[in-house]
C-alpha cells in the first residue's frame, strides 16, 4: 500500500506535458502499418528473395543468348532489389529509431556475374533483342550505364575479392568520426581527424585507381554522371562571385537579428508547409498531407533516448510508402526547414515516383536531383512566410531565410571544393600531415570569400561527411544550384513551371540527369551562364532586405 502512494505521489509531481510535447508525440511512426508488422512477414519476404536469386543465378552464363533469357533475368533480378531495399528499409528505419538496433545485413544473394553479362549485351546486340522482345525496352538506359561503365569493371575474382574487403577498406571510418566527436575540441583530437581522413582518402584514391579511375573524385563523378572538370567549372564559377558572398556576410553581421526568433507548434509548423507548398498541386498537397497525417504512422519527430541525429524522407517506390523521420522537434525554425519541408519533400518525391510505377531500376538516381527538389521547398516554405507575414521583426527574419537559402550554393562551395583539394592533394602527395589540411581549408575558404569558425576544430574535423560520406558534399551544392533556379523558374511562370516540374519528380531517373533537366525543364546542365544566373534571385531579395531594415 505504501509503495502505491508513493508511486502515486511521485506521478503527481511530474510536470504537466507542455503543448510542444503533446503534439509531438502524435507525430510517430507506426511499425505495425510497415511492411513488416511482425519478423515473421520479414523472414518470409528474405526467403523469397534468396529463392529468386537462386533463379536467377541459374542463368548464369546465359543471359545473353536470347532476348527471353535477358528479359527474365532482368525481371527477377528487379523483383529480388525491390524485395532486398523494403528489408534494408525497414531495418534502418529501425536503426534511426533506436541506434541500439542491429541492422540486418544486406539480404539478397550476391550476384556481381550478372552486371558483367549485361555489359557483354552491347547496345547493337540489344537493339536486337528489343526488336524481338518490346518488353525490353524500359531497360535501355539501365543497360547503356552498364556499357559506360565496362571500361571499369574488374574481372569476376578481383570483383568478389573487393566486395568482400569494402567493409575494411571505407566502412570503418563512419563509427570512428563518431568516437572522435565525443573528443573535446583540441591538438589531440586534430591530430586524431587528419589521421583518420588522410588514411580514409589513401584507401579511396587507391580502389579508385584499381577500377581504372584517375582519383576518387573522378570515380565519384563519373557516378552522377557528371565530368570532373565541369564541377571545377561550377565552382570557379562560384568563387568568382566571392564579393557577393562578403555582401551578404557583412550585411548579416552588421545587423544582427532583433528580438527572439519565431518558435512553432508541430501542428502550426505542418499548417505552415502545407500552404508553402499548395501551390504545387492537388497530387503534392494529398500526399503531403497523407505523409504528416499522425494516423497513417508515416512521420516522426517524437524525439528519444538513442535516436539518429540525422533527418530523413524516404521509401522504396516498387513496394513501401515513404516516411519522414526527425530527430525531434523543438519548435525552431529548422524544424520546418531542413525538417519538414526539407525530408518531407523527399518522401513525397519517393510516393510520386511510386504513384507513377517508376520501377526499381529507376527509383535511384544522383542524389543532387534529390537534393534539388528538397531544397527547392526549403526556398518555397522561407519565402511563403515573408510574403505573407505582416509583423516587420518577423517579416524580416523570414526574409533573412529566403536570403539564406538564395546564398546556400555560394555557402556550400568551399565544402565540395576542400575535400576534392583533399583527395587530389593525397593522390599527388601534397597534403600528407595536419598542417596541410588547414593549409588547404583556410586557401580554399578565403578563395569563396568566406570565413572558418575560429573556435573548435577546423573545418575538415567537422564535417561528418567528409568521413561518413565522403564526397557527397557536391550533391547538397549542385541541388542547391538546380533548387535556385527551378524557383526562378516558377516565379517566372507558375502555371507553366509547376506541371513539368512535377513530370520530372514522377518520371524517376530513366536518363542521364542532364538530358532530363532538358527534357522536362528546358535547364542546361553545362550552361557556362548557369551560377551567374542563379545569383540574381539573391541580388534581388537582398535589396528588399536593405528596405525593410531600414523601415524596421
Amino acid at each position: 500500500m505504501l509503495t502505491s502512494l508513493l508511486i502515486a505521489a511521485s506521478f503527481a509531481l511530474l510536470p504537466d506535458p507542455t503543448p510542444l510535447e503533446t503534439q509531438r508525440a502524435k507525430y510517430v511512426i507506426d511499425f505495425a502499418k510497415m511492411a513488416y508488422a511482425t519478423p515473421e512477414t520479414e523472414h518470409a519476404d528474405e526467403r523469397r528473395a534468396a529463392s529468386i536469386r537462386h533463379q536467377l543465378d541459374r542463368l548464369k552464363g546465359k543471359v545473353g543468348q536470347s532476348a527471353p533469357s535477358l528479359l527474365k533475368a532482368l525481371s527477377l533480378d528487379q523483383e529480388a532489389s525491390a524485395i532486398e531495399q523494403r528489408i534494408d528499409f525497414v531495418s534502418h528505419l529501425h536503426w534511426m529509431l533506436d541506434t541500439t538496433y542491429l541492422e540486418s545485413p544486406s539480404n539478397g544473394y550476391s550476384t556481381p556475374w550478372l552486371a558483367r553479362e549485361l555489359q557483354d549485351v552491347d547496345e547493337k546486340a540489344f537493339g536486337r533483342f528489343e526488336r524481338d522482345e518490346p518488353k525490353l525496352k524500359p531497360f535501355r538506359y539501365m543497360l547503356s550505364r552498364g556499357w559506360k561503365g565496362k571500361s571499369h569493371s574488374m574481372p569476376e575474382v578481383e570483383s568478389l575479392l573487393m566486395s568482400k574487403l569494402e567493409p575494411s577498406v571505407q566502412g570503418w571510418q563512419a563509427p570512428l568520426f563518431e568516437q572522435l566527436s565525443t573528443l573535446p575540441p583540441g591538438a589531440d583530437s586534430r591530430k586524431l581527424h587528419a589521421f583518420t581522413l588522410l588514411r580514409l582518402s589513401e584507401a579511396l584514391n587507391r580502389t579508385a585507381k584499381l577500377h581504372k579511375f584517375n582519383s576518387v573524385v573522378d570515380e565519384y563523378c563519373f557516378s552522377l554522371d557528371l565530368e570532373e572538370k565541369d564541377v571545377k567549372r561550377i565552382l570557379e564559377d562560384l568563387a568568382s562571385q566571392k564579393d557577393l558572398t562578403i555582401e551578404v556576410n557583412t550585411l548579416r553581421k552588421d545587423h544582427p537579428r532583433k528580438g527572439p526568433a519565431p518558435t512553432f507548434l508541430p501542428d502550426e509548423a505542418v499548417a505552415d508547409v502545407l500552404e508553402a507548398l499548395e501551390p504545387l498541386g492537388p497530387e503534392y498537397q494529398t500526399e503531403m498531407k497523407a505523409l504528416f497525417d499522425p494516423s497513417n504512422g508515416r512521420i516522426d519527430i517524437n524525439g528519444g533516448p538513442h535516436r539518429s541525429g540525422l533527418g530523413t524522407g524516404w521509401g522504396v517506390p516498387a513496394s513501401q510508402p515513404s516516411i519522414m523521420y526527425w530527430p525531434i522537434f523543438t519548435g525552431v525554425y529548422d524544424d520546418l526547414d531542413r525538417g519538414l519541408s526539407h525530408e518531407g519533400g523527399h518522401a513525397v518525391h519517393y510516393q510520386l515516383m511510386r504513384n507513377h510505377g517508376v520501377p526499381t531500376a529507376y527509383s535511384d538516381g544522383p542524389g543532387y536531383f534529390f537534393e534539388s527538389f528538397a531544397e527547392f521547398n526549403q526556398i518555397m516554405l522561407a519565402d511563403h512566410l515573408y510574403q505573407k507575414e505582416s509583423d516587420p521583426a518577423r517579416k524580416l527574419f523570414f526574409l533573412g531565410q529566403v536570403i539564406d537559402k538564395a546564398r546556400y550554393p555560394l555557402y556550400l562551395a568551399p565544402f565540395p571544393a576542400l575535400e576534392f583539394a583533399i583527395h587530389n592533394g593525397v593522390l599527388n602527395h601534397t597534403v600528407q600531415t595536419e598542417a596541410d589540411l588547414d593549409r588547404l581549408a583556410e586557401e580554399t575558404w578565403t578563395r569563396f570569400g568566406a570565413t572558418q569558425s575560429k573556435t573548435g576544430d577546423p573545418i575538415w574535423a567537422r564535417n561528418e561527411t567528409y568521413y561518413t560520406h565522403p564526397l557527397y558534399n557536391i550533391n547538397h551544392l549542385m541541388g542547391a544550384v538546380l533548387a535556385v533556379t527551378y524557383y526562378q523558374a516558377y516565379l517566372a511562370n507558375p502555371k507553366e513551371f509547376v506541371p513539368k516540374y512535377l513530370d520530372l519528380m514522377r518520371n524517376g531517373f530513366d536518363a542521364p540527369p542532364a538530358k532530363l533537366l532538358h527534357r522536362f525543364l528546358g535547364i542546361e546542365l553545362n550552361d557556362p551562364k548557369l551560377v551567374g544566373r542563379s545569383t540574381d534571385f539573391l541580388r534581388s531579395r537582398l535589396a528588399e532586405y536593405r528596405k525593410l531594415m531600414e523601415a524596421t
